[in-house]
């Protein structure tokens, strides 16, 4: 599934990010434990872990924005366990991390998220509700992977008798019981990794869930990278609690299980690799998972288009038109791809009434009326007179 961390820089920013998010943690621990142990110090932590923990947990949220949550891991954990607190300088750091961004979010498009611009409050929140769920099936069982999710990938959820509300509701009731058995456990003072494997899980995604703000696709898988930590701990968490009471045989019954499972991952991943090798197995392999994401099938046309293969270029560029008929880029594109200056200059005027600052159709356009003009002055010698230009 992760094969996209190391194959691109993007990727490889959320390892990073991973990493840092680590390393925070484990030495915030650690100079919570110095202090308990030592005694030595009049403050709740020690001062050199601490400071490490946020100077590193700083890199992490500069490197990938998500790094900026396990400072809510770490609070919620001081809080909830150790009932101690360093609120101001979280605060601080993401004071800065705002400033670094000049004080506002980016801007994203329609083709970018198509639910944060439904109009309708009840589309949003039931098709943000069914991505948290999409994306933990992606955890539990990474079989329909996909570079691009974003335009027709996931149709909205527009009605409370979509039958994709149940998988809502299932992950709900999954979450629900996980919480009240953490609350459960920490009067007892027990299972404090399945409280950390929560942690893990859900902070890490909480910039990528629409909750507080916009984001700029609809699934990334590379968002889960840092959030399958949290998955990771608590299936070695379950994985604990079966073998302490399953007996010799289903002790040897689990772990034949957990091999299989670990052999049929490293196929996918085998598998996935072969999908990286070039730019072509890439987007076709795009269009062949998703086939009614319009953005895939405009980056194969792009990649037809640009290998001289204008006939495939033209049907993939038609089909991401019929998927999403305002992808001003893609009728521009096919504007080039046309033998009649009619027929291009009319695709190139409606990818500039989608988008009337498209540059590209600008320029297209442009440069179709100035050769069609020079062509009128030929005509003109000739006593043929028809412009081509001008506003219809």
């Amino acid at each position: 599934m992760y094969v996209l961390q190391v194959s691109g820089i993007v990727g490889r920013a959320d390892v990073l990010a991973c990493l840092l998010f680590l390393l925070t943690f484990h030495l915030y621990i650690r100079s919570i434990d110095e202090w308990v142990f030592e005694d030595s110090f009049p403050s709740t932590v020690s001062p050199g872990s601490l400071l490490i923990s946020l100077f590193l947990g700083t890199c992490a949220m500069l490197v990938k924005e998500t790094g900026i949550t396990v400072f809510g891991v770490c609070l919620l954990y001081d809080a909830l366990v150790l009932c101690h607190c360093f609120v101001l300088q979280v605060v601080m750091i993401m004071s800065i991390r705002l400033w670094l961004m000049g004080g506002s979010m980016p801007l994203f498009s329609e083709q970018d998220n198509p639910a944060s611009f439904s109009p309708h409050l009840l589309t949003r929140f039931l098709t943000y509700s069914y991505l948290l769920s999409f994306n933990a099936w992606l955890l539990l069982a990474p079989v329909v992977l996909c570079y691009d999710w974003q335009v027709g990938s996931i149709p909205l959820v527009e009605s409370l008798g979509d039958v994709r509300n149940l998988a809502t509701i299932l992950l709900a009731a999954v979450m629900i019981a996980l919480c009240l058995h953490c609350l459960f456990s920490l009067k007892r003072q027990e299972n404090k990794e399945v409280l950390v494997g929560i942690f893990f899980l859900v902070f890490p995604f909480i910039p990528a869930s629409n909750l507080f703000f916009r984001v700029g696709f609809v699934v990334a898988e590379r968002v889960l990278y840092m959030p399958s930590m949290g998955y990771c701990i608590l299936v070695a968490a379950g994985l604990g609690r079966l073998f302490s009471v399953a007996g010799r045989w289903g002790t040897t019954l689990l772990s034949v299980f957990m091999l299989l499972l670990i052999l049929l991952f490293s196929w996918k991943t085998v598998q996935q690799n072969t999908v990286w090798l070039s730019r072509e197995a890439l987007f076709r392999s795009g269009f062949k998972t998703v086939p009614h994401n319009a953005k895939v099938h405009y980056n194969y046309a792009n990649f037809l288009k640009d290998s001289a293969r204008h006939e495939e270029a033209i049907y993939h560029y038609n089909n991401a038109l019929r998927l999403y008929p305002r992808h001003a880029s893609a009728m521009n594109n096919l504007g080039t791809l046309t033998r009649s200056p009619d027929e291009a200059e009319h695709y190139y005027r409606k990818a500039l009434e989608i988008n009337p600052h498209h540059n590209r159709a600008l320029f297209n356009l442009g440069n179709l009326l100035k050769s069609g003009k020079n062509k009128f002055w030929k005509s003109c010698m000739q006593g043929r007179p028809k412009p081509p230009w001008g506003p219809k």
